[in-house]
């Protein structure tokens, strides 16, 4: 058995993990030009109150692939410029 790990969401209690998921992957912020992704294993996680979930990670929501940063960048940018200035170097349609 895996060491414990954080519940997401629900009652965000620490429980035992059953097994990995599938490596994550996060759009952040780009860096000097660069596209910048987050990645981290995760495992799932067994709540008597939530059921089985994955874990839960500090800079996403969940069900979210992109940093809470980057969605607060998205969501400010449309406030000051118009599309096409935001489209282009986010590469977001």
């Amino acid at each position: 058995m895996l060491p414990a790990c954080r519940q997401p969401g629900g009652c965000g209690r620490k429980r035992p993990c059953h097994n990995r998921l599938p490596e994550g992957t996060w759009r952040h912020l780009d860096s000097g030009g660069w596209r910048d992704f987050h990645k981290a294993s995760l495992a799932r996680v067994s709540c008597p109150r939530c059921g089985v979930t994955g874990q839960a990670v500090s800079f996403a929501d969940a069900d979210s692939r992109l940093t809470r940063p980057f969605e607060e960048q998205v969501r400010w940018l449309p406030q000051r410029c118009d599309k096409t200035v935001i489209a282009n170097p986010l590469s977001v349609a």
